[in-house]
């Protein structure tokens, strides 16, 4: 396929060259491991643009779709992705891109999810698709939109603390494997790995998922090894998640460090704010195991910090259903004026562009799913 779509003496071909660059960078940006997500959203808007300049508007609409996707993933702004959802919308409607849209809503939907533009983030009717409704029709027509909604549920449902809704959604290695062999099946299983853990702590099913997170952590370290600024932060934090389910609790306080500082190396606000936030609830649960000690007062000063950073990293996001609910909490925990933003000041994310995120580019193996 690279033979195919190498441009590097393609300059003779004319427009055919920027065709061919555009489908090159799309394939670039699914196969290879070895770019960072970051990078791969300037690839894919450049790949639109050239879709939708040659004529190719169905190409286009793909390149756009999967941007939403890496754009979520890699902790771009929502508002941003928003704003460019408004300009895709524009330019594929008047290209009769029906379809297209309608794949779009999912991802779109559990933006405005995040963003507080609904009532409720756990709701199956949101203010563009019912999901319920749309996973019944993808079911009929036998397509793979199954596994994005259901993906999209699941990882509300562990962002917003509803285990239960996050298991009721899980995809099944089945699901998974019809997932592109990219960072879209990383993603779904990084969250699985995080669901297993937290649904092993309420006390569900604690064997069987204690040993799909110890598969999970091999499958994800394994890849790290090709991808690590894609993937190292994400078995960091759930290699914390799963030492503090254990009681581990000096691993996973390191665990917890790295993968902190990782995003916020990065500039990734999703992940920064999921990792300080995962960080307090462990720090929270020290407190509770160490109350009237001096220990357990020293966590629940360290979690309400940590708490904060969290909030002010979903804040910068976008993510304001997730700061509301989470100022609720601290309130309820701590009492009313504990919110402050300067104890935040302290971390500073800049979303990196993509001049600094350009590596080696080399193609990656296939991913499997570690629950088979």
């Amino acid at each position: 396929m690279y033979t195919i779509l190498d441009t590097t003496h393609s300059d003779d071909l004319g427009p055919v060259s920027t065709h061919l660059s555009g489908y090159r960078s799309v394939v670039e940006v699914q196969v290879c491991s070895n770019s960072h997500t970051l990078f791969s959203i300037f690839r894919l808007l450049h790949a639109y643009r050239v879709g939708m300049a040659t004529g190719d508007a169905e190409y286009g609409g793909l390149c756009a779709n999967l941007y939403c996707w890496n754009a979520l993933d890699s902790g771009t702004p929502l508002p941003t992705i928003q704003r460019h959802w408004n300009g895709f919308k524009e330019t594929l409607v008047t290209a009769r891109q029906t379809f297209t849209l309608r794949q779009f809503l999912p991802t779109l939907q559990t933006i405005h999810h995040w963003m507080g533009l609904t009532d409720d983030p756990l709701s199956e009717k949101g203010d563009l698709v019912d999901f319920a409704q749309m996973e019944k029709e993808a079911e009929m027509r036998g397509t793979s939109d199954v596994c994005s909604l259901k993906y999209c549920r699941m990882m509300l449902g562990y962002a917003f603390l509803d285990t239960e809704f996050a298991e009721k959604n899980m995809l099944s290695c089945k699901e998974v494997m019809l997932m592109p062999p990219s960072f879209e099946r990383v993603q779904v299983i990084f969250y699985m790995g995080l669901i297993f853990t937290q649904a092993a702590r309420e006390g569900r099913k604690y064997r069987k998922n204690v040993g799909y997170t110890r598969r999970i952590i091999q499958w994800l370290s394994k890849y790290c090894r090709e991808s690590p600024h894609n993937i190292l932060g994400k078995v960091n934090l759930v290699k914390a998640e799963f030492s503090s389910l254990l009681g581990k609790d000096k691993e996973a306080y390191e665990y917890y460090l790295m993968c902190i500082a990782i995003a916020n190396e990065e500039g990734h606000y999703s992940m920064h704010a999921m990792c300080n936030e995962r960080f307090a609830r462990h720090l929270l649960r020290l407190g509770e195991k160490k109350q009237h000690t001096q220990a357990g007062a020293d966590s629940r000063r360290k979690a309400k910090i940590y708490m904060n950073r969290a909030i002010e990293s979903y804040r910068q996001w976008g993510g304001m259903a997730k700061v509301t609910r989470l100022e609720t909490e601290m309130e309820s925990l701590y009492g009313k004026g504990v919110i402050r933003r300067e104890e935040s000041s302290g971390v500073s994310l800049t979303h990196q562009g993509s001049s600094s995120l350009m590596g080696n580019r080399s193609s990656g193996s296939g991913l499997g799913c570690p629950r088979c």
